[in-house]
């Protein structure tokens, strides 16, 4: 292997990149994200950009843009375990040539849903929100936050099998165990396992309350019943003075990031597609 190959063209893929960025952060302790391997895929360009990053705690980087040139805008949010969860991103950008895409990373910092807000009304004129998973439910209170400060709103937020938050402490306590577990097994460092523990945190804290004036796209998982679709469109009805709309997705809810991507990646397209259109 030459320090010139290129990682994916010599047979990386996503996943043993989260294996490698996770052993260069343990190693170093710095903040590596994945998105830095497809930027400097080569070993000579990651070596160099290594070089340049600052410890953890010193420096971070709030999010990455895929497709960087085009003028359509879409800010997608994190997950519980978005070191593992984004690794999609690259993939889906693939499927969604036409569209900037913001990826959040989570921000450890208790004012996390006002430097949310301002970064997006910093960086974009008129964008889409996009949420898989509990991501939908944190574009949800950035909106919210919008809203209260007379900010600019997204024309849509596309919630990919998310739901509403309707009580405190709505982890249970296996489950967080089993997102710790999850990111050990990943390699994730201790700087990762301490934001899906704020994060988790942040959930437990969190009741979803007061209407948006935002449409909303609902994109359920292949496997959900019709009694559940029914319940999920009715607290995102709560949740809106606008529109809910239902698309029926592909795949178990972890497959629709996944071995679904391509399929799901083609129901936002068709989504974002009338959310640009002019009003």
């Amino acid at each position: 292997v030459s320090i010139d190959d290129n990682f994916f063209e010599i047979g990386g893929h996503s996943l043993n990149a989260i294996n490698l960025i996770s052993a260069v952060n343990n190693i170093t302790n710095k903040d590596v994200k994945l998105s830095h391997i497809f930027k400097y895929p080569t070993v000579i360009e990651f070596a160099y950009h290594l070089e340049q990053l600052k410890s953890t705690k010193e420096a971070r980087e709030l999010y990455t843009v895929f497709n960087p040139d085009k003028q359509k805008a879409m800010f997608i949010f994190p997950t519980i375990i978005a070191t593992i969860d984004h690794a999609f991103l690259e993939r889906m950008s693939g499927f969604l040539r036409e569209y900037k895409i913001y990826a959040f990373d989570f921000i450890i910092d208790e004012d996390r849903i006002e430097q949310y807000a301002h970064l997006v009304t910093s960086l974009e004129e008129e964008f889409v929100f996009f949420g898989y998973s509990s991501g939908g439910t944190l574009a949800y209170e950035v909106i919210k936050r919008l809203q209260e400060r007379g900010l600019r709103q997204p024309k849509k937020l596309i919630s990919l099998d998310s739901w509403m938050i309707d009580r405190l402490n709505y982890i249970p306590q296996d489950f967080r165990v089993a997102m710790i577990e999850k990111a050990k097994a990943h390699g994730l460092n201790a700087y990762e396992c301490e934001k899906i523990v704020k994060y988790m945190d942040m959930i437990d804290s969190t009741i979803n309350q007061g209407e948006i004036d935002v449409d909303i796209a609902y994109i359920s998982n292949s496997t959900s019943t019709k009694e559940e679709i029914e319940k999920t469109l009715g607290d995102w009805r709560r949740l809106t003075s606008k529109e809910v709309l239902f698309y029926g997705g592909f795949g178990e809810h972890e497959d629709m990031v996944r071995m679904s991507l391509k399929q799901n990646s083609q129901v936002i397209e068709n989504i974002l597609s009338s959310g640009f259109r002019d009003e």
